[in-house]
């Protein structure tokens, strides 16, 4: 859940990033996650209470807050977007208006949910200091907190602390400084929730410290056993797609098939730029020295693009549609690589006709994610 725009205090600018980034990094991992934005009281109620019915016995159940929270008379509240700015005196109205964090981690913990996780990004100034001439609540940041047994709460910071949205004016990170650690050591495997937690907590102080602030995060771990979001030995979480990059395959350490037919397909071309990427292809081959110099020889203006006939690369011998498959896929590398549509390739004959009656789609590749069983969380 995170909540930007409220009504009557002050409104915030990265709870919402916080919460759907969050999203993000859970889901990757295999979390089932209802994202709830901008809630005003109802709203929040009624999100606690779908989350809590679809738990069942036995799942892990993680629930994230970022937006206002306070303590008053010791206890945490967390505050929905319709909060009424309160009158001096109304410490008793402000509770039954705002969440308690106690009564929502009973809530969570009544469903039976046999791991319950809270991030709690509300540490953040007193929205009521001052109201109507007296202070309502603690100064700054949320009280210590008794966490019930099988629960692991993490607050952005330590006690009577507040937590940076961000390091300076120039910092257009759509996350808070807390919420941009945490989503990237989430996704490392191997950690346990504790040792993840300590870590997380060192690096939001170094980079709150390079900003003049002190944001210690605290957490608080009444959990049996240990908890990995990503277990030893998984993979980390893929990234969000992005544009795919050509690749050019990895060094050959001796000649082969391809590396001859990059050294023809180059030496045909015969351009600054087709040396260069059969080089950066074979920086170390058997013909590299040869390429070197007759990429020295464009360089210093000669006319002609051979290569004497001493070093003219043997032809391949017909070798069959695996071949040609590699050496498309060498050449299309090749091709994207110097700004050309197609390259030849010198199979001919019967060997080029065979290879072209065996040739086929490449398969795409495809990533697999198996979400864990019986997680569920809400943002």
């Amino acid at each position: 859940m995170g909540i930007n725009d409220y009504r009557e205090i002050t409104p915030l600018q990265k709870a919402v990033g916080d919460a759907e980034a969050l999203k993000v990094t859970l889901e990757r991992l295999g979390f089932s996650v209802d994202l709830v934005l901008n809630a005003d009281r109802r709203e929040f109620n009624c999100a606690v209470s779908a989350f809590q019915t679809s738990l069942d016995p036995g799942d892990t159940a993680l629930v994230h807050f970022s937006g206002h929270g306070v303590e008053i008379d010791g206890q945490n509240y967390l505050l929905a977007a319709d909060i009424p700015k309160p009158q001096s005196g109304q410490q008793d109205f402000i509770k039954s208006e705002a969440m308690s964090l106690g009564d929502l981690m009973q809530r969570i913990a009544s469903s039976g949910a046999g791991t319950r996780i809270f991030i709690i990004d509300a540490c953040r100034d007193n929205p009521f200091a001052g109201s109507g001439g007296r202070g309502l609540g603690g100064t700054r940041g949320l009280a210590r907190v008794d966490a019930p047994a099988g629960t692991f709460i993490l607050y952005s910071a330590g006690y009577q602390q507040t937590a940076l949205d961000r390091l300076n004016d120039a910092d257009e990170e759509p996350t808070s400084v807390y919420t941009r650690v945490l989503t990237k050591k989430l996704a490392e495997p191997g950690k346990q929730l504790a040792d993840l937690a300590r870590e997380v907590r060192s690096e939001v102080e170094t980079l709150a410290k390079s900003a003049g602030h002190v944001q210690r995060p605290a957490y608080y771990d009444e959990l049996s056993g240990q908890f990995f979001f990503n277990p030893p030995g998984a993979e980390a979480p893929a990234p969000a797609p992005q544009a795919a990059v050509p690749q050019l395959p990895p060094p050959s350490q001796k000649p082969s098939v391809n590396e001859r037919e990059a050294f023809a397909a180059a030496k045909e071309i015969g351009t600054d730029a087709a040396w260069d990427a059969f080089l950066t292809r074979f920086p170390e081959g058997f013909y590299a020295d040869m390429a070197r110099a007759a990429r020295e020889k464009l360089a210093r203006g000669s006319e002609s693009d051979s290569i004497p006939p001493s070093v003219e690369p043997a032809t391949p011998s017909p070798l069959g549609g695996e071949v040609f498959e590699a050496d498309m896929e060498l050449n299309t590398a090749l091709a994207t690589t110097i700004g050309t549509s197609t390259l030849p390739l010198p199979i001919h004959g019967s060997a080029r006709r065979n290879a072209r009656r065996k040739r086929r789609a490449s398969p795409g590749l495809m990533l697999c994610l198996a979400c864990r069983p019986l997680m569920r969380a809400a943002g």
